[in-house]
């Protein structure tokens, strides 16, 4: 955290914005927000959730960066996600500042 910190610190030395967000578990729980699922900051491993809710669904889950680009495009209702998870809404908002 100390290195982080201090890598922060240059940064905005540099006159750069830094926005710091805190993913609440991992980025899972963003992609369960957006298909739907209640409260998912809050589920205690939400890549082992997003995995049996796939398969609920008829669907083989593999975590892959193509796997989670296709849930985006093709499952994921980004206003949902946006209502559902407060870290997501936190870093479409810094995308936006």
């Amino acid at each position: 955290m100390d290195k982080i910190k201090h890598e922060i610190k240059q940064l905005e030395n540099l006159q750069h914005r830094i926005y710091t967000i805190i993913v609440k578990r991992s980025i899972e729980s963003w992609i369960l927000a957006g298909l739907c699922v209640n409260n998912p900051e809050e589920i205690p491993n939400p890549e082992e959730e997003l995995k049996r809710l796939m398969e609920k669904r008829g669907k083989y889950f593999i975590k892959s960066l193509q796997v989670y680009k296709r849930l985006a495009k093709e499952e994921i209702d980004i206003g949902k996600t946006l209502t559902k998870s407060a870290s997501f809404k936190e870093f479409i908002d810094a995308l936006q500042a």
